[in-house]
């Protein structure tokens, strides 16, 4: 008498043609999310984040009353150049 097939000796894994590559795609997706977190935390500023920060300062100074019309549109000119 054979006993019956309990579920011993079945195969688990998927291998379909795409099962394969989705181990290579989700490593892909999370390595980048890091890389782009690691970048904008490294305190690396693009050089347009450099400009419109100075522009900020110029316009906060110019506000506070710490430079007169004059030198505010000389800097200005020089930052926008």
């Amino acid at each position: 008498k054979k006993t019956p097939n309990l579920g011993r000796n079945v195969k688990v894994r998927n291998e379909g043609k795409g099962g394969d590559y989705m181990g290579i795609i989700l490593i892909v997706v999370v390595g980048y999310f890091i890389y782009k977190y690691m970048e904008d935390n490294q305190g690396g500023v693009s050089t347009s984040r450099k400009q419109n920060s100075a522009l900020d300062i110029l316009n906060e100074r110019y506000a506070k009353g710490e430079i007169d019309e004059e030198e505010y549109r000389n800097k200005k000119e020089s930052l926008n150049r």
